[in-house]
């Protein structure tokens, strides 16, 4: 009986360790949850950021910028119909996540956030994340789509086809 009673307790200090790294695991991704900017949407806090700036610069773990998929009414093919150095007729492509220019062998990710937009993940800018990421405001009245930029493009090509550009939708 003796050796039924160690066995018991060796089964108790086990079963004992296992959860103990279950509480410390716990507790690390309770320290971790809580860090970051402290001001929830739509407090005084958000309400303070310049308006120069995105406000979709939060990010993700992975440093992507922090939205969600284009709507419908942003997705589909559009055709530069207004720049003043860009090649008009240029087609913009997007989808739920994803943009292309097919005349320039261009695409990248999207993420949208209300009114503004976020592109990254362009292989030819040449920036990996958290860098390479063009925020806009787009606006579409009838069948014009209009982007204006909000901060610095860090992809001059990006930059070339966004910045002030007017596009009609074609799909």
């Amino acid at each position: 009986m003796a050796g039924l009673a160690s066995a018991a307790d060796h089964d108790t200090v086990k079963n004992s360790g296992g959860c103990v790294a279950l509480a410390g695991v716990l507790l690390a991704l309770s320290l971790a949850a809580c860090g970051g900017d402290s001001a929830a949407p739509g407090t005084a806090g958000e309400s303070a950021r310049s308006l120069s700036t995105p406000t979709s610069s939060t990010s993700s773990a992975n440093g992507a910028p922090v939205g969600g998929p284009a709507p419908e009414e942003l997705q589909g093919t559009w055709l530069l119909v207004s720049k003043k150095n860009a090649e008009k007729g240029l087609q913009f492509i997007i989808s739920e996540h994803h943009y292309r220019v097919p005349r320039r062998f261009a695409h990248g990710d999207l993420v949208v956030d209300g009114n503004e937009i976020a592109f990254f993940n362009a292989a030819i800018c040449g920036l990996t994340l958290p860098e390479g990421v063009g925020h806009y405001r787009w606006t579409i009245e009838g069948e014009l789509l209009r982007f204006e930029p909000i901060g610095e493009e860090p992809c001059g090509g990006r930059g070339d086809i966004l910045e002030d550009a007017t596009y009609k939708r074609i799909r």
